[in-house]
C-alpha cells in the first residue's frame, strides 16, 4: 500500500506542484489576515471568579480596562484642558480627576489633604481614564495611542498600555526574528548538506508547510496569541527540518543502486517508516499542551502538533516531487559536508560508560536544586525593553506615587453593612492604600438624582456596585502578591454561605489567578507529556526500559536548562517556563530515539561498544544537524526579540537544544551501553550482541 503511494507520487510530481503553488494562494491569504490576541489576561479559564468579574467590568460597567495617567509640571488649569481633550477621544468612557470633588480653584491648603495625597505629587497629578471597550479592542489601543500623542509630558500605564506595547514591539519586530532565524538554519544547512541548492529547496517546501499551518486559523475565524504568531512558524521549521534531511538522504543512498524514481519511491517508503513515530512522539509531546488551563498554551501546542503533521506530508509528498524536477541542479551545485565526524565523540563516550552513568547521576543533583529554585516572574510589563513606553511610565508613577495599581470588588445583592466590613477589612491590609466605594465620592444624604452620571455610572451599574481597592505597591512587587492573596481571604470569607454575588478583580488579580494556574500547569504538562511521550517510545521499540532511559536523559537536559537560569542569577518568565520543558521533550527526544534506533542496528553484528560506536559515528551527524537546525531558528528568534516572554523561551530553547544534543551524543551512548544487557531482558526483540566482531581499544 505506501508503496503503491510512493509510485504515484513519484508518477503525478507535477501535478502535486502545481496543487502545492495553488493551496499556497489561501494559505498566504489566511497567515496574512491572521487574527493576534496581544493579551494574555483574555486565555484564563472563564470559571474563575476574576475573569466573570472582570466581564461584569466590561459589560455592565461599560469599563473595559482602566489606566493611569501620570501629567509632570501641568497647572490644574492646563490639566483640566488636557483632561477634556482625553474624553473627547473615541474609546474613552470617562475620566476622574480631584476637580470631581473639589473646585479647582480653591487653594490646596483648603483642600482635604487625603484628596491631594491621591491626586498630586510635587509637580505631577494622576488622572484615571477608563476605557469603554476591552483593554485588547482595537478601540482601546487607538484611543490609548492618540492619549500618548497629546502631550510629552504626559505618562500612561494599565491593563491597555501593556497590550498595546506589546503588538508595537511584536509587530515590527517579526520579519526581523524571521530573517535572522532563517540566515542562521541556512547557515547549519550550507555547512551539513552536500548542495548549495538543497537548503533553498527544503526552506521553500517547509516554508510552504507553514503556511499552511498557520493560515488554517483564519478560515475556523480562530484567533492565535502572540506568542504562537511569533514562534510557532520558526519552531515547526527547526523541529521538522531532519524529516528533509532523512528524507534526501535516503535517496542519494537508494540512487547509488537504483534509477531515478524507483530510488525515490524506496526513499519515500523507508522514510515514512523510519520518521512516522518519531514525529509521532513529538507530536503527542506537543499535544500534551493542549490540556493547559490557560488558553494561549493550548493554542501554542496545537498549532506546533498540527504543525508537525502538515510538515510531515509536505516531506513525504512536495519535497520527493521537487528532488526529481531539481535533481539535476542539485547534483550540479554539490560540495563537500563540513560537519565534523563523531569518532572519536563514540569512543570516548562508550569507553568511560561507568563514569559517564555516575555523571549522568550527579548532574541531577545541582539540576533539580537550581530547576526548583529559578525565580519565575509574572509581570508581563517586566517583559519589555527598559527604554520602552511602558516601562519608562511605570517608573515614572512609581517614583511620583509609589503605585497605580487597583483592583475591584464587584458585588450584587449584598447588604451595605457588610460590604462596610469588607472595605474596613481590606483598608487594614498593609499593601491597600485606601478602599473607595460611592459613599468616599458623595455623601450617602444626596439624592442620586443630583449626583453626576458619570460618578454614579463608576460604581453602580443595574444591582452591581463596583468598589475600587487602590494598592501601595507596583503588581512586580512581591508584597502586591501577599496583599492580593490577603484580599482574597477576606472576600472569600464574606463570599460563603451567601445568595448575593461577590468577584474579586482587576488586573493585578488576574495575574495572580494567572500564576496559580500557570503553576498547576506546568506540573500537569510536565507529567502528561512525559507519559505520552513513554508510551510512544515503548510501543516504538516494545520496551519497558528504553522510554525510562530516554525520557530520563531528556528530562536531565531539561531540568539543566532551566537550573542554568538560577546560578547566573535571572529569572525566567512564567510562560517560559511553563512550555520550555514540554516543548524540548517533544523537539528533542528524537535525537535519543535515533541514536537507540542506529545502536539497534548495529547491535546485530558487533559487540555493545564497537555498536555503540559506530552508532555515533553514523548518527551523529544527522542528530547535530537537527540541533544546530532547531538552534539556529530560536536563536535567530531571541536575538531578534526584546519582548522578555519571546526572548526567555527561545534563548532557553536554544540552549536547551544545545544541551539535550551534548547529553544524547555524551551521557546516553555509555548509559545505553552499561545497561544493555538490562535493555535485551526488558525490550521484545532487542538483538543480542554480535560476536563476529571484537571491540579493541585501538579501532
Amino acid at each position: 500500500m505506501l508503496e503503491r503511494i510512493a509510485k504515484l507520487i513519484v508518477r503525478f510530481r507535477i501535478q502535486i506542484i502545481i496543487l502545492a503553488i495553488i493551496l499556497a494562494v489561501p494559505a498566504v491569504y489566511g497567515t496574512i489576515n491572521q487574527k493576534i490576541n496581544y493579551d494574555l489576561n483574555s486565555y484564563l479559564p472563564e470559571n474563575l471568579n476574576s475573569v466573570k468579574g472582570q466581564k461584569i467590568l466590561n459589560e455592565k460597567f461599560g469599563t473595559g480596562s482602566a489606566a493611569a495617567i501620570l501629567i509632570e509640571g501641568k497647572s490644574d488649569n492646563e490639566v483640566e484642558k488636557l483632561r477634556e481633550q482625553i474624553e473627547n477621544i473615541n474609546g474613552v468612557a470617562s475620566t476622574a480627576w480631584i476637580s470631581d470633588f473639589t473646585d479647582i480653584n480653591i487653594p490646596r491648603e483648603y483642600i482635604d489633604q487625603e484628596l491631594i495625597d491621591r491626586y498630586y505629587s510635587k509637580d505631577s497629578t494622576i488622572l484615571e481614564v477608563r476605557f469603554s471597550a476591552s483593554a485588547a479592542d482595537p478601540t482601546t489601543a487607538d484611543a490609548v495611542h492618540k492619549i500618548q500623542g497629546l502631550d510629552k509630558d504626559l505618562w500612561i500605564v494599565g491593563a491597555a498600555t501593556i497590550i498595546g506595547e506589546t503588538q508595537d514591539i511584536v509587530m515590527p519586530e517579526m520579519p526581523w526574528m524571521g530573517l535572522l532565524a532563517v540566515s542562521l538554519i541556512l547557515i547549519v544547512l550550507f555547512i551539513s548538506l552536500s548542495s548549495y541548492i538543497v537548503p533553498i529547496i527544503f526552506l521553500v517546501i517547509l516554508g510552504l508547510a507553514i503556511l499552511y499551518n498557520m493560515g488554517i486559523p483564519f478560515y475556523f475565524n480562530q484567533e492565535v496569541s502572540f506568542v504562537t504568531g511569533a514562534i510557532a512558524a520558526a519552531l515547526q521549521l527547526g523541529v521538522t527540518m531532519d524529516y528533509a534531511v532523512f528524507l534526501l538522504h535516503r535517496f542519494e543512498e537508494e540512487h547509488k543502486k537504483r534509477p531515478l524514481q524507483e530510488a525515490m519511491v524506496q526513499a519515500i517508503v523507508k522514510t515514512t517508516k523510519a520518521i512516522t513515530s518519531s514525529s509521532l512522539t513529538t507530536i503527542m509531546g506537543f499535544l500534551a499542551m493542549v490540556v493547559m488551563a490557560l488558553g494561549f498554551g493550548a493554542d501554542l501546542g496545537f498549532t506546533l502538533a498540527r504543525g508537525v503533521f502538515i510538515s510531515l506530508i509536505v516531506v513525504l509528498t512536495i519535497l520527493p516531487a521537487v528532488i526529481l524536477v531539481l535533481e539535476k541542479w542539485i547534483e550540479r551545485f554539490k560540495h563537500r559536508v563540513f560537519m565534523p565526524k563523531f569518532t572519536s565523540l563514540g569512543w570516548f563516550a562508550t569507553r568511560h560508560y561507568v563514569f559517564v552513568f555516575l555523571a549522568f547521576l550527579l548532574l541531577f543533583v545541582p539540576a533539580i536544586y537550581g530547576y526548583t529554585n529559578t525565580k519565575i516572574s509574572y509581570d508581563m510589563g517586566g517583559a519589555f525593553p527598559e527604554d520602552s513606553k511602558y516601562t519608562v511610565s511605570i517608573g515614572k508613577i512609581k517614583e511620583e506615587f509609589g503605585s497605580a495599581e487597583t483592583a475591584n470588588l464587584i458585588t450584587k445583592d449584598i447588604p451595605d453593612s457588610k460590604l462596610e466590613k469588607i472595605k474596613q477589612e481590606l483598608s487594614k491590609l498593609d499593601g491597600v492604600k485606601d478602599v473607595i466605594g460611592y459613599s468616599d465620592y458623595v455623601d450617602p444624604a444626596v439624592p442620586k438624582e443630583l449626583v453626576p452620571k458619570d460618578v454614579k455610572d463608576r460604581f453602580f451599574a443595574g444591582d452591581y456596585i463596583n468598589t475600587i481597592i487602590n494598592l501601595r505597591y507596583t503588581s512586580s512587587n512581591e508584597r502586591t502578591d501577599e496583599t492580593v492573596k490577603e484580599a482574597q481571604k477576606i472576600i472569600d470569607k464574606y463570599r460563603a454561605g451567601e445568595d448575593g454575588e461577590i468577584y474579586f478583580t482587576g488586573s493585578t488579580v488576574l495575574t495572580r489567578d494567572l500564576m496559580i494556574s500557570a503553576q498547576r500547569d506546568t506540573r500537569v504538562v510536565a507529567i502528561l507529556s512525559a507519559s505520552a511521550i513513554f508510551l510512544m517510545v515503548a510501543l516504538a521499540f516494545k520496551s519497558i526500559s528504553l522510554p525510562i532511559i530516554l525520557i530520563g536523559a531528556i528530562e536531565l537536559a531539561i531540568l539543566l536548562n532551566q537550573s542554568v537560569s538560577f546560578y547566573l542569577d535571572q529569572s525566567i518568565f512564567f510562560f517560559a517556563a511553563l512550555a520550555v520543558g514540554t516543548i524540548q521533550l517533544g523537539a528533542t527526544v528524537d535525537y535519543a530515539i535515533l541514536l537507540t534506533s542506529r545502536y539497534e542496528e548495529e547491535l546485530a553484528n558487533h559487540a555493545p561498544m564497537e555498536a555503540m560506536h559506530m552508532a555515533v559515528a553514523e548518527s551523529g551527524q544527522a542528530i547535530a544537524t537537527s540541533a544546530f537546525t532547531l538552534f539556529g531558528a530560536t536563536l535567530g528568534l531571541g536575538l531578534a526579540s526584546s519582548l522578555g516572554i519571546v526572548r526567555d523561551l527561545t534563548l532557553l530553547l536554544a540552549r536547551g537544544t544545545i544541551i539535550s544534543l551534548l547529553v544524547v551524543t555524551i551521557l546516553l551512548p555509555g548509559i545505553l551501553v552499561l545497561f544493555t544487557r538490562v535493555i535485551g531482558v526488558t525490550t521484545w526483540k532487542w538483538p543480542k550482541p554480535g560476536i563476529n566482531r571484537k571491540t579493541t581499544g585501538n579501532h
